[in-house]
């Protein structure tokens, strides 16, 4: 896990518009070292995935038995012959399968609701590239550094009104992690890769039309430079979505089926709220169904979703995504009213206290955790322990 010591706002155009020491608790994690973190927890050795963890399927459909608490899913095998299937049964069902999630589009077609992606008006690129010791490139960016000493800072640069664009990037293992995002009307191809959120990998072409967003204006070279330190391969392009409409529920109706993450709220990370609710939800689901099985609790898949997917954390997750979305809209924007307006908050306004300010978005999944911990108080106190 990677603890910030800083942050470090500035311009495309290398102009600082505010830098300062972290005090609140914000982290990143490499979401690939995570994901074989727990499965190495899960599995010590790859002799214990045999019969429980299946590659290279996916789910074809489900059938509810609330009557006998199991859920029957069909899987395709990924064989040559499309049609063959493959089942296993279950107590629960839990679509952890992104944006494009086929539990999620199960549930609400046997819920007859319409469900359309919503474009964000943005479009991302996204990539690691080097930072050669010794080269200008680690210079400049050594910079953005201030707090270094204790631990690296996040670096988010802004563009102009005529050049409208944002970057984020975090220093790891040597090298940087960034992401840059333009305003567009409408989103690249999908190509459904789910591992690139439905991006596609750039071309040399397609990077070097990248590097024409910065024509006609002084962005700085260091900007540049990130772009042309990257290899194209590794550069994915991808439109930025939530969903049309925010009020659906994220389980079925038998509540032996939910969704979580980007299967149940998928949204722009404008908020940095994404992978957050993702893991809350992981947690509090798994949680809830493990401590109940152990009380011996009846029915306590069902009981577990239906305490998982409330109104009340369908409605603050509501509120986080239309307030990313216009945080989406107020960074990308070529308006000169809201440029100015959205660049006098961050200049005037001590960043500190911007920081902490959108810790609130984290409010959701507090209060999810507190319900949690609430109904098994034993949970608090092992924590607490740690």
């Amino acid at each position: 896990m990677l603890k910030y010591g800083g942050a470090h706002i500035q311009t495309f155009q290398d102009k600082i518009l505010g830098e300062t020491q972290m005090t609140m608790p914000f982290c990143s994690v490499n979401r690939a070292e995570l994901q074989n973190l727990l499965l190495e927890i899960l599995f010590p050795t790859s002799d214990l995935e045999d019969g429980f963890l299946k590659c290279g399927v996916a789910l074809d459909s489900y059938e509810e038995d609330t009557v006998n608490g199991k859920v029957t899913v069909y899987l395709k095998t990924g064989e040559k012959d499309e049609s063959s299937t493959t089942s296993i049964v279950g107590c629960a069902l839990l679509g952890c399968d992104g944006i494009h999630s086929k539990v999620r589009k199960s549930i609400h077609s046997e819920q007859t609701q319409d469900d359309p992606l919503h474009f964000c008006n943005c479009v991302a690129y996204w990539a690691k590239c080097p930072i050669p010791n010794g080269s200008d490139f680690e210079k400049e960016f050594n910079k953005t550094q201030k707090y270094r000493d204790d631990g690296p800072s996040f670096v988010l640069a802004l563009g102009t009104r005529t050049h409208p664009g944002s970057l984020f990037a975090i220093p790891t293992n040597g090298k940087l992690l960034w992401g840059m995002f333009f305003s567009s009307e409408k989103p690249p191809a999908d190509t459904n890769d789910l591992t690139r959120r439905g991006g596609g990998i750039l071309t040399e072409e397609g990077k070097q039309e990248l590097l024409k967003k910065f024509e006609g204006s002084d962005t700085s070279t260091f900007i540049r430079s990130i772009v042309q330190q990257t290899d194209a391969a590794d550069i994915t392009e991808a439109g930025i979505f939530d969903r049309e409409n925010l009020n659906l529920p994220y389980s079925s109706d038998g509540k032996l089926v939910a969704i979580l993450g980007d299967a149940a709220h998928p949204q722009s990370p404008f908020a940095g709220q994404g992978v957050n609710m993702a893991i809350a939800d992981a947690y509090v689901l798994a949680s809830r169904i493990a401590l109940g099985a152990k009380a011996g609790q009846g029915s306590v898949v069902s009981n577990s979703i239906a305490k998982y997917d409330t109104s009340d954390r369908r409605e603050s997750v509501k509120n986080v995504i239309e307030v990313s979305r216009d945080l989406t809209r107020w960074t990308l924007s070529s308006n000169p009213i809201t440029c100015f307006l959205f660049r006098l908050m961050i200049t005037v306004l001590p960043l500190s206290w911007i920081l902490n300010d959108v810790m609130k978005y984290d409010n959701s999944n507090a209060e999810l955790v507190r319900k949690l911990e609430e109904d098994y108080p034993e949970i608090k106190s092992n924590s607490e322990k740690v």
